[in-house]
């Protein structure tokens, strides 16, 4: 009967045990346990193994205990600050707050947003247009506020049908367009919810949705056009 010497079996490597992803270190860790002690339990007292290659052996050993242990650290930590996190976002609840965005969705109530208009503004343009592209309304913004709302009144005099709509705001100077502002939409935080990349989003009235950082606290909507 031909005897299998566990020497025979090539070592595993810091490379290849570290190789699998972070559900597999502590199958991989204990594999190399069993591994290890079964070279050292059967080695040839008269061929022992190599020092050098037994004190690398240990190495991986420990790199592989230290790798498990870290594993678990930054899972810990990961979900103590998940829970910070929504902790956090849920004293926004209720709250207003302005978010980035150039699509919107009208309801039939006006739209109130604001916009950081560039220093040397002296008058500013509201474009609001159709889901597909098309120009409804165009309207005058006074440039020196930094609220207005629009009420869905189209260029024909009459308000748009509820639905989604794409705003733009161009700000013009005395030598002519500074360029175009994203408004800011202004809203009240409703929820909080989790996306599929496990971070905290705030969810709104107006339907948008914003993360931590991604918007900012705004003072209640006025009525009014401008």
């Amino acid at each position: 009967m031909t005897e299998i010497n566990p020497l025979s079996t090539p070592p595993m490597t810091a490379q290849s045990a570290l190789s699998g992803g972070s559900g597999d270190i502590s199958k991989e860790f204990d594999s190399f346990i069993r591994l290890l002690t079964a070279q050292v339990r059967h080695q040839d007292p008269l061929a022992p193994l190599d020092s050098t290659q037994f004190v690398e052996q240990l190495a991986t050993f420990s790199t592989l205990e230290q790798q498990v242990k870290s594993t678990d650290s930054l899972s810990y930590i990961a979900s103590a600050m998940a829970d910070l996190q929504q902790m956090m976002a849920s004293e926004w609840i209720g709250q207003s707050v302005s978010v980035p965005s150039s699509a919107i969705a009208y309801s039939g109530q006006p739209v109130a947003f604001e916009a950081d208009l560039p220093a040397g503004t002296e008058r500013a343009v509201l474009s609001v247009a159709a889901a597909d592209g098309t120009l409804i309304s165009q309207q005058e913004l006074a440039a020196n506020g930094s609220g207005w709302q629009w009420n869905g009144e189209t260029s024909a005099g009459v308000n748009a049908p509820p639905g989604r709509y794409l705003m733009a705001i161009e700000a013009f100077g005395a030598n002519g367009s500074l360029g175009a502002v994203t408004p800011a939409i202004r809203s009240t935080v409703t929820s909080i919810a989790t996306d599929g990349e496990g971070r905290t989003t705030l969810l709104t009235d107006t339907g948008l949705s914003a993360l931590p950082g991604g918007f900012r606290a705004s003072e209640p909507a006025a009525s009014g056009r401008d």
